[in-house]
């Protein structure tokens, strides 16, 4: 599915959902706790009023958050450095149930484990060695096309290529990822 067809559908979403609350609003419908929380501003004076739901706003914001970032396993994984995860997997006991787990399925608590040569490697106290999120909250931004140079070995008749791309990624959601400390 390409990013504009699941754009697309997630605008939909919103729009139904947006058109649903509209005409509850216009219906009379109310949520009796909103707006009347303590911290819900309310200035009310002879030819002026001011109103500002700061406390409903935050809670409504921390709700669809919530929302938001519940999304299906299929999204979710850990990735960690082989020699950091060997380590770990080396200090727990033959009879760790998350080491079975890993051994046998791949995962840890039914989270995809994914080993790369390009996670952090430092294993000094206090420093982060594994990051687990949901991937679907995760952006790529590409600087330039792939480059693509040809590699001559002197004395072989064999052509090898080597590519290049340059990108950086970055979470949409912060909250959506968690990194692992060592103690």
């Amino acid at each position: 599915m390409s990013g504009f067809s699941l754009m697309g559908k997630m605008l939909i979403v919103m729009g139904i959902f947006l058109v649903i609350i509209g005409i509850l609003m216009n219906t009379g419908l109310k949520i009796p706790w909103i707006g009347r929380l303590p911290g819900d501003i309310s200035v009310q004076r002879e030819n002026f009023s001011f109103y500002f739901p700061l406390t409903s706003c935050i809670i409504i914001s921390i709700i669809l958050t919530l929302l938001g970032l519940s999304g299906d396993l299929s999204s979710l994984a850990i990735v960690v450095h082989p020699t950091v995860f060997s380590a770990a997997l080396g200090v727990a006991s033959g009879s760790d149930p998350n080491k079975i787990e890993y051994l046998t399925k791949g995962t840890i608590l039914g989270v995809p484990v994914i080993l790369s040569s390009y996670a952090l490697t430092t294993l000094t106290t206090g420093s982060y060695v594994a990051v687990a999120g949901y991937f679907k909250h995760y952006a790529l931004a590409i600087a330039q096309e792939i480059q693509i140079d040809q590699i001559k070995t002197v004395g072989s008749d064999n052509i090898t290529f080597q590519s290049f791309m340059y990108m950086q990624g970055k979470p949409l959601i912060g909250a959506s990822f968690r990194r692992l400390k060592t103690g």
